[in-house]
């Protein structure tokens, strides 16, 4: 008698099971759709996590090692190949501490966002390490960076003008990758990273296009999505700026030949600068100019970011989606899309798509109080005018000057790459060798 009754609940069981996925039977898709491939990993172990931590932090040690205290060239391109190999290939590019920026700016502004220690690891370890020893994880062990330095076959210089202003990008991707991470839209950096499809060997055809692209540019241009489009660069060449040891171009003195310069493709070796005193003045004069102007270009940032609300939103599939079923059912769309059909076919209920769109639209909005007043801050308002400032302070930055006797490297542009030691003619003894050895 148990036995049967065993066997008729397993019946209606199965029966409840089949009759529930019958209920929401697959939409009837268009003709000739194609289900999208979604080039997402798997999770990984968490021992596992700790370990790309650990071998992170060991590469970026060595790597300061190569460059610092061995000055050995020779020695960062194998590191360069293996980091390719490992953080590259193998963990096709994924976690990396270009892309936890976003994390890190989700989490900041949603405390329930929980940020998994590793990635938190993966984002602060190369900010602490360059403080120590300057850029060298751009160096040898960003894979994207290591990839740009081993495809570079006949480097070509890049004008003085064109670097100052494509050095502005950065900061603006920055900014809007972390607002949009912000608010919920999308992670644009993981969505548009150059070289993901090939280190994965798989994604739509836009991006292998768009990976091939970057990689037959970085056969001229050095390294030129560390320099002009790199996010997390832009907060590597704030912490270089003040590290304790970074990587010098002659082990003594120097002898001002020039070599160094010739031989960087990055344009981050300094010439030396007698400037007379009269040109110290006009420059100071210039920088107080900035400095006035200064408040009229982040007010200028904040109101042309504010006219982006909207589109920034809709880059959101969920936002743009909900646009797109309003317009069909006022009769403004002509046809309908895929996306609307498959979602009506659904059976979900339009009324809840929209209030999601409207609570990411929400998320523009940071509601909080001070002394016990309500304040409501508009994230794209200040994201707009934290750009007006960065732009503002570049400015600024241009209109320094500061006398220097020898040729050096730039902290904030050199990525450690070692090109300059074999040319520099000075031994670290100080004796000079024969410059055609």
């Amino acid at each position: 008698m148990n036995r049967r009754l065993l066997t008729i609940a397993m019946i209606l069981c199965f029966g409840a099971a089949a009759y529930a996925v019958e209920r929401f039977p697959p939409p009837d898709l268009p003709a000739g759709y194609q289900k999208p491939v979604v080039p997402n990993l798997p999770p990984r172990s968490e021992a596992m996590q700790w370990l790309d931590a650990a071998l992170l932090a060991g590469a970026i040690c060595l790597s300061a090692w190569l460059s610092i205290r061995l000055r050995s060239r020779a020695g960062l391109i194998v590191l360069t190949a293996a980091c390719v190999a490992y953080f590259g290939f193998y963990r096709k590019g994924c976690v990396c501490p270009v892309g936890s920026v976003q994390n890190v700016a989700a989490a900041l502004a949603d405390p329930t966002y929980a940020v998994p220690a590793a990635v938190a690891l993966f984002f602060c370890l190369p900010l602490i390490l360059t403080l120590l020893f300057g850029r060298t994880f751009c160096g040898a062990v960003c894979p994207l960076g290591a990839i740009q330095e081993l495809v570079l076959v006949r480097p070509i210089k890049v004008p003085a003008w064109l670097e100052h202003s494509l050095g502005l990008l950065p900061w603006v991707y920055l900014i809007l990758a972390a607002l949009l991470a912000a608010t919920d839209v999308t992670f644009i950096i993981c969505q548009y990273d150059p070289f993901v499809a090939f280190f994965r060997r798989s994604g739509n055809n836009l991006m292998m296009i768009v990976s091939f692209c970057w990689l037959a540019i970085s056969l001229f241009v050095s390294r030129g999505y560390c320099r002009f489009f790199c996010p997390y660069g832009a907060l590597l060449r704030i912490f270089s700026r003040i590290s304790w040891k970074r990587v010098a171009i002659t082990p003594s003195i120097c002898v001002k030949c020039r070599l160094c310069a010739d031989a960087c493709p990055y344009g981050a070796i300094r010439p030396p600068d007698d400037a007379k005193l009269s040109d110290l003045v006009l420059a100071r004069r210039r920088l107080i100019a900035m400095i006035v102007l200064l408040p009229m270009l982040v007010f200028a940032g904040a109101w042309a970011c504010s006219l982006l609300r909207e589109p920034l939103a809709r880059l959101n599939g969920i936002v743009e989606l909900s646009e797109q079923i309003r317009r069909e059912d006022a009769g403004l769309a002509s046809v309908r899309t895929a996306a609307s059909e498959i979602y009506r076919a659904s059976g979900r209920s339009v009324s809840d798509l929209h209030a999601q769109a409207r609570a990411i639209r929400g998320k523009f909005t940071a509601r909080f109080s001070i002394a016990s007043m309500p304040v409501e801050l508009r994230l794209e308002v200040l994201a707009g005018g934290l750009a007006g400032l960065v732009f503002g302070l570049k400015l600024a930055q241009m209109s320094v000057r500061r006398r220097r006797e020898d040729w050096a490297p730039d902290p904030a542009r050199c990525f450690s790459c070692g090109r300059c030691f074999k040319y520099c003619p000075v031994l670290p003894d100080g004796k000079v060798q024969e410059l055609l050895e």
